[in-house]
């Protein structure tokens, strides 16, 4: 992410299985957004979570469901 607000990432779920294909899985994360020195904005944190979006779109392997 471009801005250092992401603090952590926490896996919840890995799912492999029907619908999705025998090499396919399904991961379920929560990501933690945070700054020392202040309450982020809503508007931060989805430019964040846009710019992770955009970043794992494009690599190979990695798929987001829509």
């Amino acid at each position: 992410v471009e801005q250092s607000g992401l603090r952590r990432v926490e896996l919840l779920d890995v799912y492999q299985g029907a619908p999705l294909k025998a090499d396919e899985k399904s991961v379920s994360v929560r990501l933690v957004f945070g700054a020392d020195d202040r309450t982020l904005a809503g508007e931060e944190i989805t430019a964040m979570q846009n710019a992770l979006l955009k970043a794992v779109e494009g690599k190979e392997g990695f798929g987001l469901r829509k």
